[in-house]
């Protein structure tokens, strides 16, 4: 991610987000990243100085960084279908929502008897409604008021505002979080949440953007997906895996997002300057590269999905997390 823009000597930060992995609050200026989306501020980009976890640096406090999910262009909070770049998520959405479905299905029925399913960061509700339109029980948390109205308005679904206020009277196969994770303050808590109500069998599923993808690479600051200051933590798929293991859960299965690619490239695209058709050739070109090369490399993915199963023991789990450290 370094370029001549960037610092060209490292310097110690101290900041007051401990590392979720090690607990280290000693990070380097990796580089800045602008919010294209509502405040266009620009936010330093820190990584861990032992985990090697990238951040958002000088994030806003948790009572005021709602204000920079208030944007009509926020798509999975409002459902819009106004102008091009939304309507083109929205066909998106109609192609990959079968396809998470299908990835999960199989946790979901793994006997005759039908699954129970928690969505965490629902958004609008459309994929909690698509699960359980097939028959399974479904749960739903969202933070948003808006978008945990239309869920419950459209498509009858109990929504909480809060994993961490859920009291629910049974534990569940699978839990989603479709790129939810990132956005997350206190991921000690959740993930605890997570291990309590989650089946000893069950799988959590997180979908994540991967700054060490091509695209991320080639985009550098332009990256839609560092998305600051709303991600408050940028996941390489060693650094999310081992902050799982600390949390007790095990991988055991990755996939690529391939549409991930041309959509993220077509917003960084928008934050280049460039629009019409010269933004949509590029970002297509750019799409196909990146989809190419993590037919060979899953690591080049824009966006992965990770599939984490809980240690069965704490004997397990410790010698797991002291590999990790």
């Amino acid at each position: 991610m370094k370029s001549a823009k960037y610092i060209t000597q490292e310097r110690q930060i101290v900041e007051d987000r401990p590392c979720p992995i090690c607990g280290s609050s000693i990070y380097y200026l990796e580089g800045y990243a602008t919010d294209w989306l509502y405040s266009k501020q620009s936010f330093p980009l820190l990584r861990n100085s032992e985990s090697g976890l990238l951040i958002t640096g000088s994030s806003p406090s948790e009572e005021t960084l709602g204000e920079y999910y208030k944007s009509d262009r926020y798509i999975s909070h409002t459902n819009s279908h106004q102008g091009i770049i939304n309507k083109l998520y929205q066909l998106a959405r109609s192609f990959s929502l079968p396809l998470k479905y299908r990835t999960i299905a199989r946790y979901l029925s793994s006997t005759k008897e039908k699954g129970v399913l928690l969505d965490v960061g629902c958004g609008t509700g459309q994929f909690a409604s698509l699960v359980k339109s097939k028959g399974h029980q479904v749960y739903c948390v969202e933070q948003s008021p808006k978008a945990r109205c239309y869920t419950s308005e459209h498509f009858h679904l109990p929504c909480s505002p809060s994993l961490l206020d859920l009291n629910l009277s049974q534990s569940v196969d699978v839990i989603t979080l479709w790129h939810v994770l990132e956005h997350i303050n206190d991921l000690s808590s959740h993930f605890a949440c997570f291990r309590r109500i989650l089946k000893a069998s069950g799988t959590l599923v997180l979908a994540l953007p991967n700054y060490t993808s091509y695209d991320a690479r080639l985009y550098k600051d332009k990256w839609a997906a560092y998305d600051v200051p709303r991600h408050l933590w940028h996941f390489s798929p060693q650094t999310i895996q081992n902050l799982a293991a600390k949390e007790g859960f095990q991988c055991f299965r990755t996939k690529r997002m391939p549409l991930d690619a041309f959509y993220i490239a077509l917003l960084s695209e928008n934050n280049k300057g460039n629009r019409g058709a010269i933004a949509f050739m590029k970002a297509f070109f750019v799409g196909c590269i990146g989809a190419l090369r993590s037919l060979f490399k899953k690591n080049e993915s824009s966006s992965l999905i990770y599939f984490f199963r809980r240690y069965n023991t704490a004997t397990q789990r410790e010698e797991k997390r002291k590999k990790t450290l």
